[in-house]
């Protein structure tokens, strides 16, 4: 009885270090644009459901480039994230060529500002450079509102992991521009278009081999002493 009483006791304390991986997805708290002259054009840029147009586009006779920026609060990760999918709604297509290639960027500017509005110019240029974390062709066959995936690389995955319970971002940028004409994806994007992150995180700990092998020593040193004490009982009655 008391080998079985301690044995559950081990394992009830080892129980949750075996935690199982999980699946997280994170919406964006907050999403938007910047113009190539430093301003936050888009409609609700800085909000859940900003409009995160990317691309370059002929607005009153201008032609702009946009760039669309991310971020994702990640206080309810636990555990080591082991893999990461950006998945975003194309919105509204508009080029001449047959696809335009998203590239996603780290974002080093300051969060805040960058959702203040306030980033200006800085943020533009941060928005579409510094390290890569994946990219996706785009075409005009794509639906319009259903997600699509773009998986990040392992870069990205050592940043959100140094994020720690904080705010990770992402910036988006065409990397297949050329010439004047409008060449741009997710225009017309709002409330019903999805940005998003779907993580893979791993048990947060497991146990070490040398903590296995202790509890397997202490389990067989406990079953040789019930077996003596039996025998012993047994030889003198």
């Amino acid at each position: 009885m008391r080998l079985r009483f301690a044995v559950a006791i081990i394992v009830a304390m080892l129980v949750p270090s075996l935690s199982s991986a999980a699946t997280i997805t994170l919406d964006a708290t907050s999403r938007g644009a910047y113009r190539n002259d430093g301003v936050a054009s888009t409609g609700g840029s800085g909000t859940a459901t900003g409009n995160y147009l990317t691309g370059q586009l002929t607005t009153f006779q201008v032609l702009n480039e946009f760039r669309g920026f991310y971020i994702f609060d990640l206080s309810t990760v636990t555990g080591p994230i082991v893999s990461a999918t950006f998945q975003v709604s194309r919105g509204v297509y508009t080029s001449g060529d047959a696809s335009e290639t998203v590239a996603l960027f780290d974002v080093s500017s300051s969060l805040s500002a960058l959702a203040a509005l306030t980033g200006g110019v800085t943020a533009f240029a941060d928005l579409g450079s510094g390290t890569s974390y994946g990219s996706r062709a785009f075409t005009s066959a794509d639906a319009p509102v259903t997600p699509l995936s773009i998986a990040l690389n392992a870069a990205a995955l050592a940043n959100l992991n140094a994020a720690g319970a904080g705010h990770f971002a992402l910036g988006s940028a065409i990397a297949s521009l050329l010439g004047t004409s409008d060449q741009s994806v997710f225009g017309a994007t709002s409330s019903g278009y999805t940005t998003r992150l779907v993580l893979e995180t791993a048990p947060a700990s497991v146990p070490e081999p040398f903590s296995l092998l202790l509890l397997g020593s202490g389990l067989t040193a406990m079953a040789a002493r019930k077996r003596f004490w039996q025998s012993r009982t047994t030889h003198i009655s």
